[in-house]
């Protein structure tokens, strides 16, 4: 893995609607402290991606995203101020 890409699997947290964790081994749940785990809920998997800056993410900026990863190994991208679960399951049906 280059310095200008970083390989990262997603997971979702299947009770917590918008909220992700992103990881940079998929399954190496143990770089996030327990304490945050617990708040996560239970995760399910929802993509591997390669990430590099010209790569935009939707709700995150790459470059923290990126940077996260390879610091502590992990990145959490927590719901948008405004997330609507109401509208975003009409948007889904």
């Amino acid at each position: 893995m280059g310095d200008d890409t970083v390989h990262t699997t997603i997971y979702r947290s299947k009770h917590k609607p918008g909220l992700y964790l992103f990881l940079a081994e998929a399954d190496e749940f143990d770089v996030v402290p327990q304490e945050i785990m617990q708040g996560l809920g239970i995760l399910e998997k929802s993509m591997a991606l390669e990430l590099h800056k010209e790569r935009p993410l939707a709700l995150s900026d790459v470059n923290i995203v990126m940077q996260n990863l390879k610091e502590h190994g992990f990145h959490i991208q927590l719901p948008p101020k405004d997330f609507d679960l109401e509208q975003q399951i009409k948007t889904i049906i």
